[in-house]
């Protein structure tokens, strides 16, 4: 079971909305910049983390270990493991069920840091609007009761488009992408998995995937940010 420890209120990153007294749309905000050099220490040993893309029925996971090689300065990444998690009852114990799946998970590979999707609401095409941001939130208050941290949000068109090149990659372009990024047997393997497996109707791997993407997203991006700031200090030399 998870230890229940009191913390303080992690504040949600506030997504746009339609305002339904007037009916007028709210001006997007602009993508923030995400710099994981700033939020992840790399410099002494290995890190573990988790992303995970959380959804209204089920939560894909991905795990893996990223180092600095500093032969060649650039982020390496060995992959440990990846699934999907159901919530195992309805109502307030299925929250409490979840909980409990991804605390095994964090026990079992000693993960130092949480990489989770954040929910972004768009107007006639969200699903999950009350139920995903919920968790969202229970998933925050989780990890900082346990480590005093706050996990490391993505926005989906941020993980997309380094993985895609498209800010708006649907399912289709994302399994394109991790066929070129991925060994095929990796991806045959776990969708033959989930058909032998498969329960129910809604059982599909596409989360998983989709936490595999976010997972390879992390090591593409820290590369990327060292690149940038080695080419910075080029300028300035």
């Amino acid at each position: 079971m998870v230890k229940r420890i009191r913390a303080k209120t992690v504040k949600s990153q506030k997504t746009n909305y339609q305002s339904s007294k007037t009916g007028r749309k709210k001006k997007p905000k602009k993508q923030q910049e995400l710099h994981l050099l700033d939020l992840l220490v790399l410099d002494k040993e290995p890190i573990t983390i988790i992303a995970i893309d959380p959804g209204s029925h089920r939560l894909g996971w991905s795990v893996s270990e990223i180092y600095l090689n500093k032969q060649n300065n650039n982020i390496d990444r060995v992959w440990r493991d990846r699934g999907t998690i159901y919530g195992r009852y309805t109502h307030g114990k299925n929250l409490e069920s979840i909980l409990d799946q991804i605390d095994s998970i964090v026990t079992k590979y000693k993960v130092t840091n949480i990489i989770l999707e954040d929910y972004i609401f768009i107007p006639g095409k969200s699903a999950g609007t009350f139920v995903v941001p919920g968790l969202i939130g229970a998933i925050k208050y989780y990890w900082y009761g346990t480590t005093g941290l706050e996990p490391i949000m993505v926005e989906p068109g941020t993980w997309k488009k380094i993985i895609c090149n498209n800010m708006r990659a649907d399912k289709i372009m994302i399994m394109e992408s991790l066929d070129k990024l991925l060994d095929k047997t990796i991806i045959d393997n776990i969708v033959d998995e989930f058909s032998k497996h498969k329960l129910k109707k809604d059982q599909d791997p596409q989360d998983c995937f989709d936490a595999i993407a976010i997972d390879l997203f992390v090591q593409l991006h820290l590369n990327n940010e060292i690149k940038e700031r080695e080419a910075k200090v080029d300028e300035i030399i």
